[in-house]
């Protein structure tokens, strides 16, 4: 997914407001998601910006809507204990994205696991090209996810996809 400054800073802002909603420290989320507090720090005081797949491990991790923190629609928080939740699951980037580090891969090594650069990858994650059918095919079998669940998408990002109870 692009991010310009200005979704950036909306972005940025929901997710801060998100983290100080949450009661945690920088500490525990830090140690959580698998960065040092001082990254979490520089993300909240918006001095950078997480990749894509961090981000969606941060939220994870708060139990916050990834969609509410991309786009500001649905509820900021899920009370559930269902995971992966299906939220993560709007488009091919973003199930490539939850796959890639809910199964514990960063992008190098996945990368390398299906035979492709680092960089095809990063592009296929922003959405900025889309995957061959030798690459989506690798990528499905090393998943093991069907090609057909992979590219379907989620029609309306408005409405929830979890029932929240």
């Amino acid at each position: 997914m692009y991010f310009n400054k200005y979704s950036k800073h909306l972005v940025a802002e929901r997710f801060k407001s998100a983290f100080l909603e949450s009661g945690i420290s920088q500490s525990l989320l830090a140690r959580r998601s698998g960065l040092t507090q001082p990254q979490i720090s520089n993300i909240l005081r918006g001095k950078s910006f997480p990749r894509e797949t961090t981000l969606q491990k941060l939220t994870y991790h708060l139990r916050v809507n990834y969609r509410w923190v991309l786009s500001g629609h649905g509820r900021m928080r899920f009370y559930h204990d269902v995971y992966p939740p299906e939220e993560f699951f709007i488009d091919f980037s973003n199930k490539l994205t939850f796959a890639i580090w809910f199964g514990g891969y960063d992008e190098t090594r996945f990368a390398e696991s299906i035979g492709t650069s680092e960089v095809m990858i990063d592009y296929v994650i922003k959405g900025t090209r889309n995957p061959s059918k030798n690459l989506l095919r690798a990528i499905s079998k090393y998943l093991q996810k069907s090609e057909g669940w992979l590219l379907k998408e989620v029609e309306d990002l408005s409405t929830p996809v979890i029932p929240i109870t």
